[in-house]
């Protein structure tokens, strides 16, 4: 998935698919950085969940809470070694529940990042490197290596 930081830019791009977003338009909701979905690869582990849709918000990653990417980061970081990766996110698109509740196998996500990153042509980010030498996963991917 693709995550970023909210910004109102965000909230008119995907009001129509996700309703819920509204309320970060006001001012009361904007003192704090909220993370967005903007992008789910149809070949993901997420994808199949059928649980995220673009416009869902991410609450915590790993039990630990997070608001913008360097806490998203530093918590996929300190979970690089969990067998499992979880996500609680609120639902903006039907607003049917505050808590969805995401369990991920970590190895079978890390050993799909290279070809989707082939896939849909982006690099692998710093980040998951870093997770994937944490965990001993080679972050090498077709696109890479061509």
């Amino acid at each position: 998935m693709v995550v970023t930081e909210l910004t109102l830019n965000h909230i008119r791009l995907l009001a129509e698919h996700a309703p819920g977003l509204a309320k970060y338009s006001e001012l009361k909701h904007q003192a704090e950085s909220v993370l967005v979905v903007t992008h789910i690869f149809t070949d993901s582990e997420l994808f199949r969940t059928r649980t995220f849709s673009i416009g869902t918000t991410i609450n915590e990653i790993n039990g630990i809470k997070v608001k913008n990417l360097q806490e998203y980061r530093a918590a996929l970081q300190k979970g690089a070694g969990n067998k499992f990766l979880t996500i609680l996110a609120t639902d903006n698109v039907t607003r049917a529940s505050d808590n969805i509740f995401v369990v991920l196998p970590m190895d079978s996500l890390l050993q799909k990042e290279p070809k989707l990153a082939a896939d849909y042509h982006y690099p692998i980010s710093n980040t998951i490197k870093e997770v994937m030498r944490i965990a001993g996963f080679k972050a090498e991917s077709k696109q890479q290596t061509t």
